[in-house]
Parts: structure tokens; sequence; C-alpha cells
């Protein structure tokens, strides 16, 4: 059984109610699929639920799905979320458009179900990348702000290298980790010479800098490092 908590939801904004019910039961093998018949129901239930990822259809009456997608990416709690257009145009005007309205990605009908999936997956996969790579990291009194490229330790900045800060954000991903000294050579400079002692001394200063924070980066005997969280 899936954890519902975990199942992504989809929201296919869509007048044709059949076509709408087909794709939703698509959908259904592997998300949690919702439905708005017009645009207007679509902008209300995006801001209300939070869905993962947004289908448009671009005809529709009264509001068309270019505009849909020019109103969800102008609200702060909509801005993000993937949207991917579904229409039968097929002229590359009309994917220009979409595109510039604030669309991820357009897919044409009729379609076959496992693309559109995989787009979807695809679209999915970017943005939990794009969460991570934007993600703040906390530890205790520490902080690292990646907008800012800043670590901080009870609010004020500590210098680091770029080296340092590497390091430190690798640890940061995987933490209670034991990272062995050729792994961090082998993720962090594949095609450098540096040695396990150079590895060592970026640690080394790493911690002297943030020696007033609560992070816990241990050494294992011919082992490696592991931050303790």
């Amino acid at each position: 059984m899936r954890e519902m908590d975990s199942v992504k939801k989809i929201l296919i904004i869509e007048d044709d109610e059949a076509f709408a019910g087909a794709l939703a039961k698509i959908l259904s093998t592997q998300y949690l699929p919702s439905h708005a018949q017009s645009g207007m129901e679509g902008i209300k239930l995006a801001l209300n639920d939070k869905p993962d990822l947004i289908l448009i259809d671009i005809n529709m009456p009264e509001m068309n799905g270019f505009s849909v997608c020019e109103e969800l990416r102008g609200k702060p709690a909509t801005r993000d979320i993937p949207i991917i257009i579904l229409t039968g145009e097929a002229e590359p005007l009309s994917r220009v458009k979409g595109l510039d309205a604030g669309a991820d990605d357009y897919v044409s009908k009729p379609f076959h179900a496992q693309e559109l999936l995989a787009r979807i997956r695809a679209r999915l996969r970017r943005r939990a990348l794009e969460r991570k790579e934007n993600a703040e990291y906390k530890i205790g009194n520490l902080r690292y702000d990646p907008k800012s490229s800043q670590v901080l330790v009870n609010d004020e900045v500590v210098p680091l290298t770029q080296v340092e800060l590497q390091v430190l954000k690798y640890f940061f991903d995987y933490p209670n980790e034991l990272i062995s000294r050729e792994r961090l050579l082998g993720d962090l400079w594949p095609a450098s010479v540096v040695t396990h002692r150079t590895v060592d001394t970026h640690v080394a200063h790493l911690r002297k800098k943030l020696k007033d924070s609560t992070l816990k980066l241990k050494t294992v005997f011919r082992g490696g490092y592991i931050l303790e969280i």
C-alpha cells in the first residue's frame, strides 16, 4: 500500500468532464488526482490544496489555459508549482505562448498515457532537486542559507572558502552516515589531484571556523567522518 502522505497530488483543470475522468483514471495508478472544470475553479483549488503539479487544458470557456497559467504564476502560493499544458493545438506559436505564460511543459493531444506520466515524473524530479538546492540547512545554532551562500553561527556570518562550503554541504546531505576520505575525494574532486591529507586539512579548517557552533563532525579512526544529528 502507498502512504497517502507521500502520494503526489495532481490537479487537472479541464472543462471536458469525460476526458478529465479518463485522465484521472490514468493518474490514479501513481498519484492523487483532483479535477476543476473551469479556470477560476482551478485557481481556487490550487490555492487551497497546493497540488504538486497542475495539468491545464488550453481551450476552456470564460478563462483559457494561458490566462490560468499566468494567474497561477502571479500568486506566491502557486508560483513554483510545475504546470503542464494539454492541448489539441499543435502550432508552434501556441507552444511559445504557453511557455511564455509560465508553463513548464507542453503536451499535444492525443498523447500516449506513458509519455504523459514520464513527463510528469520528470517535472516532479526537477522540482524535488530545486527544493533541495534551495532548502536551508540548520543544525543547532548553525545555519546555511543557499540563497546568499552564507553560513551563520548564532546569526553571525562565518566566512568559509568555496571548498570548505562544498565539504560542509556534502556532510549536510549525508547526516549520520560514515563518509570515507576516498568517497569525499571521488565525489567532490573526481578529476583533481587531492590527497587524504588535503581532505583532513579542509575538515580541520572547517572545524576551527565553526568551533562556536553545535556542529558534531566526528572523526572515525581509519573510517572517515560522520556528521551526527
